[in-house]
């Protein structure tokens, strides 16, 4: 029979030995990354196996190429004073037509495209075009040269796991789990080894995001921007802000084996290299702010425009912002659970949200519907009557019928937004209570409050408009340099201080947050807390896990009463 060790030996060649005590399976016996193998074999179930994992990358890259082409021609080929009159003057003066070819020279030498531009297009905008190039062709080598690890993945779930590509789509991740747990125990038993519990597993997975998820709820990390001007501030996480956080914290907080670098004696040594690292990635962000930019821009329109063509009320569609994200994220919770978790909670949230509509508000909606509504079904009427003919024609200097009934859709879009549906009644306890079944979320000031302003304003601060959000990842072109350069900084700190006070060595895993451990031992969690919701639910999704302490057999077994009081008004 195959063992396991000659599957995963290729995997391991290259890696760094862990830890002595983690064997999961045989093959670790050679040395590896636990946290590295078991992110790989989760991320392998996760985006289905080996073929989807490549397809994905190469339609990714593909749509990255074709951003790429659509901005260098929109910035270096069109000429739009050509373009413009070209549309305005559509005959010469000798009473011919112009070209009809966008791409040929009109009867007044005007050219509106032409590719050969872009060789005298400036240095600027080449030095962006080959950075990005640059960025790509790396991306494209890093996909090829993931294959061979793909394609040992797949022979480890077959032969080991019994588990094909075909049957991933449908298998849940508590299977093959188990399946990598019992692989272990002829070796275990044969070394004395105990054998890696669930919670375990998970740890190795999550350890880093365990970190994250202590310091944004506790408030060590607390990315808020002050306007004194107007004596308020707001928090602001766009996802570059945390892309380069975990960058830094990697580089800082972790060595090459995941083991925690930052303890009491070297906290403040740590600390001044965590604001190094923070300036030097605050100047990489500024260098490359134009094309993040430009590339951001363009990548969320085009990834939106059917979904606007289609349901234009999806301008005004909400989701979670990325900084409630982490305060709903709870200790010891895989992507695929977390997202989950998302998604049920977004019917009951928009339902929260859609009881606060402005009555005054609701009444300039209706106005706007009817208004344009019938300026629309007129013209889409005169079109039947007459034809395709009167959409061109200039309704307003310079403007058709077609754009104003496109603008008029538009703001149809935005209007059905503002009017309740008529079946709503004002139950906002109850809808409050259903979301957070599904965030775990539910703080003592909304508690009796649920119907209040000040609890509405709180809750879409969390559940915000997906175009606010755009619109803070277009700002995180200059807020995050500053971001990184002045406010982060100040918090390094409270950062590593953080880490020395929570990482607990676990001889089986390594290091790992405390409260990831569901450890209560140490520092004491306040009451309801989050460590508290982690562990119950966590048992939730494994059910095969047991609690090892007094505190947590205590706290199981009165979860109903906890559980209520945590979710409940009462």
């Amino acid at each position: 029979m195959t063992t396991i060790a000659s599957l995963i030996d290729p995997l391991l060649q290259s890696e760094q030995r862990h830890h002595e005590s983690v064997i999961i399976p045989t093959g670790f016996q050679h040395g590896y990354s636990a946290d590295l193998f078991l992110r790989r074999a989760y991320d392998y179930w996760r985006r289905k196996g080996a073929v989807c994992i490549v397809v994905g990358q190469l339609v990714d890259l593909m749509i990255s190429l074709f951003i790429l082409c659509v901005v260098l021609v929109l910035c270096g080929a069109v000429d739009y004073g050509a373009l413009e009159q070209r549309l305005q003057h559509t005959e010469c003066a000798n009473g011919t037509r112009n070209s009809q070819s966008i791409f040929r020279t009109d009867c007044h030498g005007n050219r509106p495209v032409d590719i050969h531009a872009l060789w005298r297009a400036g240095w600027v905008l080449w030095s962006a075009v080959v950075l990005c190039c640059a960025c790509w062709v790396a991306v494209l080598v890093h996909t090829i040269g993931s294959i061979p690890q793909l394609l040992e993945m797949r022979k480890f779930y077959r032969a080991v796991l019994s588990i094909s590509d075909q049957n991933l789509q449908t298998t849940p991740w508590d299977t093959v789990m188990r399946r990598i747990s019992r692989a272990q125990d002829e070796y275990m038993i044969a070394e004395g080894r105990t054998e890696l519990t669930e919670l375990q597993i998970v740890n190795c997975i999550t350890r880093t995001t365990n970190f994250a998820v202590g310091m944004y709820n506790d408030a060590v990390i607390d990315p808020r921007i002050t306007l004194p001007w107007l004596d308020a501030s707001f928090v602001y996480l766009p996802l570059s802000l945390e892309y380069n956080l975990d960058r830094a914290l990697a580089r800082v907080a972790f060595d090459s084996r995941h083991n925690v670098t930052i303890h009491t004696h070297n906290q403040e040594e740590k600390a001044q290299e965590l604001r190094r690292w923070f300036r030097v990635l605050a100047a990489v962000n500024l260098f490359l702010a134009p094309g993040i930019l430009v590339f951001r821009a363009a990548h969320f329109i085009f990834r939106y425009v059917d979904e606007w063509r289609r349901r234009p009320a999806a301008l005004a569609a909400r989701q979670w912002d990325p900084w409630a994200r982490w305060k709903l994220r709870e200790f010891c919770e895989l992507d695929h659970v977390f997202e989950d978790r998302m998604r049920r909670a977004h019917k009951p949230a928009v339902a929260f949200v859609g009881m606060f509509n402005s009555e005054l508000q609701s009444i300039l909606a209706r106005f706007v519907l009817v208004v344009c509504g019938g300026f629309v079904i007129v013209c889409l009427a005169t079109v039947v009557v007459y034809d395709d003919g009167f959409l061109t024609v200039d309704l307003t200097p310079g403007r058709s019928v077609a754009f104003w009934i496109s603008a008029a859709s538009v703001a149809m879009a935005g209007a059905s937004a503002f009017v309740p549906d008529e079946n709503n009644v004002f139950a906002p306890t109850e809808k409050l209570e259903e979301a957070a079944q599904y965030t775990h979320y539910y703080p003592a000031e909304w508690k009796g409050r649920e119907g209040l302003p000040q609890t509405y304003a709180a809750f879409t601060a969390l559940f915000t408009y997906k175009l606010t959000v755009f619109a803070k990842e277009l700002l995180s072109v200059l807020l995050t340099p500053y971001m990184l350069w002045c406010v982060l900084p100040r918090q390094a700190s409270a950062i590593t201080a953080f880490y020395a006070r929570t990482t607990r060595r676990c001889d089986v895993v390594g290091d790992v947050c405390q409260y990831a451990l569901f450890d209560a031992t140490g520092e004491p969690a306040p009451p309801h807390s989050k460590m508290e919701l982690s562990m119950i639910h966590f048992q939730d999704q494994f059910p095969g896990w047991k609690p090892t302490t007094q505190w947590q057999r205590e706290l199981m077994h009165n979860r109903v009463e906890f559980l209520h009081q945590s979710l409940h008004t009462t």
